[in-house]
């Protein structure tokens, strides 16, 4: 708790930390988005330097309702970041990466995947070069997307959302 940073917009979110797990639970009919100036979505995030960089994190749940999200966001501020996640469509599971630059969003990657739960997320940045992987056990992996694009790194982490779902 010393090091991370509950950003719940809308603070409505419902957070349980159990030994080394943490729970992010969001209520239903309410847009947790995290697109063009509506960062509504709940994120932990910490302080990170802007350099070179590798995070991994596992997700014990799957996205298994339309447009429920979840996935790593990396920021420079509200309206300048990197977001790399795992959605529901209401058919199929994907994988999706955009940047918001200036406020204005654009997608890096949109393609169906499946993982199911256990799901783990890698964001791997060298320079201004991202790469987004994923795997269903943490051994083999599949790259999901990777480009350019420059961002002064401030702060890093998982966060969890949904856009106006019945539940999530």
């Amino acid at each position: 708790t010393r090091i991370w940073t509950l950003v719940d917009p809308l603070g409505d979110a419902r957070i349980t930390l159990t030994g080394r797990s943490l729970e992010l639970a969001l209520p239903g009919g309410v847009s947790h988005d995290l697109w063009t100036g509506r960062l509504r979505a709940t994120r932990i995030l910490q302080p990170a330097r802007d350099e070179d960089l590798e995070v991994e994190v596992k997700f014990n749940s799957a996205v298994t309702r339309r447009f429920q999200l979840q996935g790593i966001i990396v920021e420079q501020d509200d309206r300048n970041l990197v977001r790399f996640d795992v959605f529901h469509d209401g058919s199929t599971e994907r994988a999706f990466a955009a940047v918001v630059a200036n406020g204005i969003a654009s997608a890096r990657a949109n393609l169906p995947v499946v993982i199911g739960a256990p799901m783990f997320l890698r964001v791997t940045r060298v320079g201004d070069q991202w790469t987004f992987r994923y795997s269903a056990d943490g051994a083999a992996w599949a790259t999901a997307a990777s480009f350019a694009h420059a961002l002064r790194v401030t702060r890093i982490g998982p966060f969890a959302g949904n856009h106006g779902i019945p539940e999530s």
